[in-house]
């Protein structure tokens, strides 16, 4: 499904946010959009957060509104608790918004994506449901300026490169 948006960075990720796939685009972006890496974690554990970042929150905030929105659905199994349990454990931020009832599944919104190859890029997103029943969920996300989509043909040109087209 990826392969049609190959100039759009788009991501597939299961219902506790791990990444399942994603455009070479996308991986041009941020490490968080490798196969394997888990949103949620990303946004609220990694080291290379940046809490006070003016960007911060909204990511945090979509982040948390869209694992809401996939947990809500079902019923929580052990691999989802537990994941819950050590991002809460770790990160105050993330257990006050996941006890807000405000913080809903967005299906649009607007990102900022810091400290890329090719500056910050200001992104619009959507959400959309993966094919079912695989619990699964499509983010695609388009430049929100001009700024944006001249850093998305940058990062275009170098995530076609033979090494990055390998992973």
């Amino acid at each position: 499904m990826l392969g049609f948006w190959p100039s759009l960075p788009a991501v597939v990720c299961d219902r506790r946010l791990t990444v399942l796939a994603s455009t070479p685009l996308a991986r041009a972006l941020s490490e968080a959009f490798e196969p394997g890496e888990n949103l949620v974690r990303f946004v609220f554990l990694s080291p290379r957060r940046r809490e006070s970042s003016e960007h911060w929150a909204s990511s945090a905030q979509a982040t948390v509104g869209l694992l809401h929105g996939t947990v809500d659905e079902r019923d929580p199994d052990r691999r989802t608790e537990r994941m819950l349990g050590e991002v809460s454990t770790h990160s105050r931020g993330f257990s006050q918004l996941w006890a807000d009832p405000r913080v809903l599944p967005p299906q649009t919104g607007t990102v900022a994506i810091e400290d890329t190859a090719a500056g910050d890029v200001l992104l619009h997103f959507a959400v959309l449901d993966g094919p079912r029943p695989a619990d699964t969920l499509v983010i695609v996300f388009a430049p929100a300026d001009d700024p944006a989509r001249q850093a998305l043909s940058r990062l275009a040109l170098s995530s076609s490169s033979p090494d990055r087209r390998a992973r």
